[in-house]
């Protein structure tokens, strides 16, 4: 189960609050009964990659085009890993100054 942890954060270059919403989730564990998968695992399998496919590509046009500023923070390091368009011109930074 995913662990999140919300807290208001200031942008370096604007007083205007944002607020971060960090994630962390935790590697699926194989039990001990998993095996060999059968013909209706491997087709299920597929089905939920092909919906995961699906769902990532339209969280990417949301997060792409929204007009809220969106950053993504890696939970461990603090690090930002990715920042939408809207985010970038929100604080006047270049897309190449947020990494």
């Amino acid at each position: 189960m995913p662990v999140k942890t919300e807290s208001p954060i200031f942008a370096e270059h604007t007083s205007l609050p944002v607020r971060m919403v960090a994630v962390e989730t935790f590697p699926h564990q194989q039990s001990p009964g998993e095996g060999i998968p059968d013909k209706n695992t491997i087709a299920e399998r597929i089905q939920a990659e092909d919906a995961l496919r699906d769902s990532e590509t339209r969280y990417r046009r949301l997060f792409e085009t929204a007009k809220d500023g969106i950053l993504i923070l890696d939970a461990a390091s603090g690090q930002i890993t990715d920042v939408n368009p809207f985010l970038i011109s929100l604080l006047g930074y270049t897309h190449y100054e947020h990494k």
